[in-house]
């Protein structure tokens, strides 16, 4: 049974991977904390947003601004699965401090690309 009232509201969507489908779900906070431990201990990714005082799935079904900020979320998570896909089927180690040295220099290409030359 929960200790407070909070961590029985489902106050948190959850963005996250599940079988190389990105997906979110609305859950209490200890919920998705949880989960985003796991996937970090793992090494695959997820976001969370939290709501406070209402439930999440009222936040998000009234609220633009939220459902947009969840979508970049999900987008964001399936670049970064592409990518992490990719590295593995290219037989780049799995080692997490050069996977994100990978990543960062990836994005910084990716932005340097958007970006005007100067």
């Amino acid at each position: 049974m929960p200790s407070t009232a909070t961590e029985a509201i489902k106050n948190t969507i959850l963005v996250y991977e599940d079988a190389s489908q990105v997906l979110h779900r609305f859950c209490t906070e200890v919920e998705g904390r949880d989960h985003l431990q796991h996937t970090t201990d793992n090494g695959s990714g997820a976001s969370m947003f939290v709501t406070e005082g209402m439930t999440a799935e009222l936040v998000y079904s009234v609220a633009p601004v939220v459902r947009s900020r969840v979508e970049e979320a999900k987008c964001k998570l399936r670049q970064e699965i592409a990518v992490r896909d990719t590295l593995t089927r290219h037989g780049v180690p799995v080692d997490r401090d050069l996977r994100k040295k990978i990543f960062a220099a990836i994005k910084e290409l990716r932005e340097a690309a958007l970006l005007p030359a100067a």
